[in-house]
């Protein structure tokens, strides 16, 4: 079974992977690179150049697919023993979906001493709870933030508070005027996803979610 090398920051793992093969390549490589990232496609376009240019033998071909199709349309692909060599997956569960069958190969600092660069946290979503080897690097960061109504601030005569003291008032004396504190779009399920992992372990502690 051929398995694929889920990619992360593209430029790294592929230099780091196959820069090596390039020099040894007797014949010209080429490599298929499935994504998601329908929107990013111009940046992934731009890297691969670089890489090419790096590495003449090797070309490289980013197919991004629609975010909600994405899933079963690789799951189908490699089922059928076909597929991209490497791919973009999504941490935790999404991993553990590609890894526990072997459609996927694992990474370690032998094959990518790049791995050293990463902080073992950032790797936790790699890591196939299975086996507990690594799968892949992370590929972008999310920052999650708060915005708040300055017309109603204004209204109620508040300030942004400046701690988490300060956050929980401001919320009590919202809802005591029978106004919606605080509100959470989710119309996306992955953003209840990303919340629940971000949020609540501050509260309730440990990584179960991480090991469900």
């Amino acid at each position: 079974m051929r398995r694929r090398l889920v990619a992360g920051l593209l430029v790294g793992v592929l230099l780091a992977v196959l820069g090596a093969a390039a020099a040894r390549a007797q014949q010209p490589v080429r490599l298929t690179f499935w994504s998601w990232r329908v929107e990013d496609k111009w940046a992934y376009d731009r890297m691969i150049r670089v890489f090419q240019q790096r590495n003449p033998g090797i070309t490289v071909e980013f197919i991004p697919y629609k975010a909600t199709e994405y899933n079963t349309i690789l799951s189908s692909a490699l089922t059928a023993g076909k597929g991209p060599d490497i791919i973009h997956l999504r941490a935790y569960g999404g991993l553990e979906t590609f890894a526990a069958p072997g459609f996927i190969l694992p990474l370690d600092t032998t094959k990518v001493p790049e791995l050293r660069r990463f902080p073992l946290q950032m790797l936790a979503g790699a890591r196939s709870r299975k086996d507990g080897q690594i799968y892949g690097v992370p590929f972008a960061t999310q920052t999650l933030v708060i915005y708040y109504n300055k017309k109603i601030f204004a209204q109620h005569n508040l300030s942004v508070p400046r701690s988490w003291d300060e956050f929980l008032t401001v919320l009590r004396t919202l809802k005591e005027k029978g106004v919606l504190p605080l509100a959470n779009g989710g119309k996306e399920g992955w953003t209840l996803e990303v919340m629940a992992g971000v949020l609540t372990p501050n509260f309730y502690g440990g990584t179960s979610f991480y090991e469900a």
